[in-house]
């Protein structure tokens, strides 16, 4: 299978299928909406994902529904299939079944190449004939060559996706998840995916045109596999993107996500949750409905699932979730999901996984002081500050927003804790980072320290100490006052006189 990364499609002539797919981010990641929720001395406390939260958009079936049937058809090179187009481009409108039907076949072989000549066929100026051959219910075999030819046409860049849509080609599609033959209607379903998985307005388009409830019929406990795999991605896609779609016009569709998230297929569960994930993407209401499906115990459980493609969607979920309010992010605790996270964390190293589970951290930590208690208590801390000096740089700054919070919301015991984990130097070593958020976040988590130290009975700061044994550490903060960043500038002359009784210049 060919994917295309962002959404959800699938391709046809004699190939075309989807499967959902996505791409995770770390704290504050493309597709998700940044929601901060503040806490004291400006920490960002709770946030939605807003990087890379894709699925597979668009798919090319290379082994699908019509390859069997294809056995016989003679295979040809590239260039001559080229050659071909214009005469193939004239059969079509022959009139005559059999040549159409063949001219159609003929684009649906040229489409299953490595690197179909999709722009080629599109100024071919064929797309408008294949649109009327969806409607030729005395031909279901041309029917099904032509939705094929669509659907691979679609897993193609948006110009090409745009042509279809142009010709007005969802209303037919639709009328065709309707038909009475199965392999019909699964080659519409993939067509749609593509459709909906290439851009918000398709997706709105597809659910203007009623797509939704036809759709959903094709997720039966009775409907074969393939066809449930097929379905659960499109509506994953009708469920993507943003803005997010309106709930009430999809909330048809959450009982059905809450039978297929206990699905027993890998492939269907996956897209369930990506399609949950993507819905929790919304705003309060939307999470409120999918946490009333009783669903947040079942994403917890995919936490360990075998797969990381079902992972991924399951944690993005939850800390979509989490970044709702208070109440909203308890249920997703009660859901047990720190003991999981924690066995997460014990296993191998994978950037995109620890990413997310730092993310999920971090809602937490914004939380309520019980609830940033439960992250201390649940001895996830040692982990995030291990990833501070070994892991990726996303997956460190993940874990240090975690820092931040605790240290700027916890109570002096959580922050005490934290300092004797090592923390403070891993802040420290962030400093030089080209992200000013993040330098910003590590010097108030830095400043926090020092304010604890302050309060303490004792007679000198042991926070000052444990700074200034930092390599660097002086260079470092001296260095973020150049950063012209009046909010960075601010905490570093703050820091400067509390380590090294230095003042800013001019400050009288």
């Amino acid at each position: 299978m060919s994917l295309r990364s962002g959404s959800g499609s699938a391709m046809g002539s004699g190939s075309g299928t989807a499967t959902g797919s996505h791409s995770p981010t770390g704290v504050g990641s493309p597709a998700r909406k940044k929601t901060y929720k503040n806490i004291p001395d400006g920490d960002k406390g709770k946030k939605k994902r807003e990087d890379e939260i894709t699925g597979i958009r668009k798919v090319k079936r290379e082994e699908y529904l019509l390859k069997k049937r294809r056995e016989a058809h003679t295979t040809q090179s590239r260039d001559k299939f080229l050659e071909d187009i214009p005469e193939n481009a004239q059969k079509l409108w022959s009139e005559n079944t059999d040549e159409e039907l063949a001219a159609t076949m003929n684009f649906g072989s040229l489409l299953e190449l490595e690197n179909p000549p999709i722009e080629e066929i599109v100024t071919a100026g064929v797309v408008p004939r294949f649109v009327e051959f969806l409607s030729r219910e005395d031909t279901p075999r041309l029917q099904l060559e032509s939705i094929c030819v669509l659907t691979n046409l679609a897993s193609g860049a948006s110009q090409f996706t745009a042509v279809l849509v142009e010709h007005d080609v969802i209303p037919p599609l639709v009328n065709l998840l309707s038909c009475t033959d199965d392999d019909i209607r699964e080659q519409t379903v993939g067509a749609l995916g593509n459709i909906a998985g290439d851009s918000v307005n398709n997706r709105d388009l597809i659910l203007i045109h009623g797509a939704l409830l036809p759709l959903l019929s094709q997720l039966e406990p009775d409907s074969r596999l393939s066809m449930l795999r097929q379905a659960s991605w499109c509506l994953s896609n009708l469920l993507r993107g943003k803005p997010s779609v309106d709930l009430e016009e999809v909330r048809p569709a959450l009982p059905v996500l809450q039978l297929l998230v206990h699905f027993d297929d890998e492939e269907v569960v996956k897209n369930t949750c990506w399609a949950l994930c993507y819905i929790v993407e919304g705003p309060y209401n939307s999470v409120q409905a999918v946490l009333e499906l009783g669903v947040c115990p079942k994403l917890v459980e995919l936490l360990h699932h075998p797969s990381g493609k079902v992972t991924l969607p399951a944690l993005q979920a939850l800390g979509n979730i989490a970044a709702g309010d208070d109440v909203q992010t308890q249920v997703v605790l009660d859901s047990r999901v720190l003991p999981s996270l924690h066995q997460l964390l014990m296993k191998e190293y994978k950037r995109r996984i620890f990413r997310e589970i730092c993310w999920v951290i971090t809602n937490i930590s914004g939380g309520t002081p019980s609830q940033i208690q439960a992250v201390v208590d649940a001895n996830v801390v040692p982990f995030l500050v291990e990833l501070l000096y070994i892991a990726d740089f996303e997956v460190k700054k993940s874990a240090a927003w975690v820092i931040g919070n605790v240290s700027g919301k916890g109570t002096k015991e959580n922050v005490r804790y934290l300092a004797d984990q090592g923390c403070i130097k891993g802040l420290c070593e962030l400093l030089p980072s080209p992200d000013l958020k993040l330098v910003l976040m590590c010097l108030e988590a830095l400043e926090n320290f020092l304010k604890m130290g302050k309060d303490d009975q004792s007679e000198d700061n042991v926070f000052v100490a444990k700074v200034k044994e930092c390599e660097g550490v002086y260079e470092k903060i001296h260095n973020v006052l150049a950063s012209g960043n009046r909010d960075i500038t601010k905490v570093a002359w703050r820091l400067c006189e509390r380590i090294w009784n230095e003042n800013e210049p001019d400050s009288d």
